[in-house]
């Protein structure tokens, strides 16, 4: 790939010159978190000439997704985008026709968030013997979060619509 052929009238060029110009804007982009390379042996269903069972190393590469999140939330890009906990929507004020668009519209997430809350109470009640009483939202903040994994705040959806502008 020694010279990019100009585009035509009627379309937008490239902003690079050449390869090397598009290899030097790739090299510019953010990284984000450091890849892994993980290897690990899988055994078939085939068998070898000595009738063993064939295996095979595979290397699985990928990111800590602990780490992705964490550089999505610190992302200026997508701050106003990001959302932290479900919603209903509707279509009307009768509250009749529900809008599922985004992750956190869906009954999933509502369902696995009531789900945690419970949690959280059985166990600050069993820890403690007494009752939490804040708002949901910040019964998740003060306790369940917490047994996770201290990094990672809770579950964030990014709209799909803040991906394209």
């Amino acid at each position: 790939m020694s010279q990019i052929q100009e585009a035509g009238p009627d379309q937008k060029g490239p902003s690079f010159h050449n390869s090397r110009a598009l290899l030097q804007r790739i090299d510019a982009l953010p990284r984000g978190p450091e890849w892994i390379c993980s290897t690990f042996r899988i055994t078939g269903d085939e068998l070898d000439k000595n009738g063993d069972r064939r295996t095979e190393d595979i290397e699985l590469w990928h990111r800590d997704p602990v780490e992705c999140i964490k550089e999505l939330i610190s992302n200026s890009a997508f701050r106003d985008k990001l959302a932290y906990a479900p919603l209903r929507m509707y279509e009307d004020e009768q509250r009749m026709n529900r809008i599922y668009n985004e992750m956190w519209t869906c009954d999933w997430w509502w369902n696995t968030q009531v789900w945690m809350m419970t949690i959280v109470q059985d166990n600050v009640r069993h820890l403690t013997g007494h009752r939490i009483s804040c708002d949901p939202v910040q019964q998740l903040r003060l306790s369940f979060l917490h047994w996770i994994k201290p990094s990672f705040q809770g579950s964030v959806g990014i709209s799909r619509h803040g991906l394209c502008t």
